[in-house]
């Protein structure tokens, strides 16, 4: 019972993680794209607002971005205090492995562990309490 909630609560958690990184990949690819046109065309290049996560700041975002954004941010924000670049591919990436590695892989090898059962030797025939000697006498 305890070991099927811990992997639910992995599952969903590697999914919070999957989908706030690709929404964040999704934006760096469309900011990337807006900035080389806006160099092509030779007109002034953009610059982008980050937050403290290494997000582009946008105050018109859906709220349900926002939520799910926080929730990342609750889980693997203290990840993020390893990472010292400012490159925001690291600034995300970083926490988002360490967070799948942990969260995901660690939440599995617990489950498991927890599920494993202590083994038994169980013996077919009863045990003889009585001596035995290891060889035949007469044999060498």
């Amino acid at each position: 019972m305890i070991t099927s909630a811990i992997r639910l609560v992995s599952k969903m958690l590697c999914l919070l993680f999957i989908v706030s990184f690709a929404m964040f990949a999704m934006d760096e690819l469309s900011t990337t794209g807006a900035q080389q046109a806006a160099v092509a065309n030779g007109s002034a290049k953009a610059q982008v607002v980050r937050d403290v996560h290494g997000r582009e700041y946008d105050p018109y975002r859906h709220e349900l971005r926002i939520k799910i954004d926080r929730m990342n941010d609750a889980v693997i924000g203290p990840a993020e205090k390893l990472v010292s670049d400012q490159n925001p591919w690291i600034l995300r990436g970083v926490p988002f492995a360490l967070g799948l590695l942990l969260f995901g892989f660690g939440g599995h090898m617990l489950a498991s562990w927890l599920a494993a059962e202590p083994k038994r030797k169980i013996s077919a025939k009863p045990i003889d309490h009585e001596f035995r000697p290891r060889y035949t006498p007469g044999y060498r």
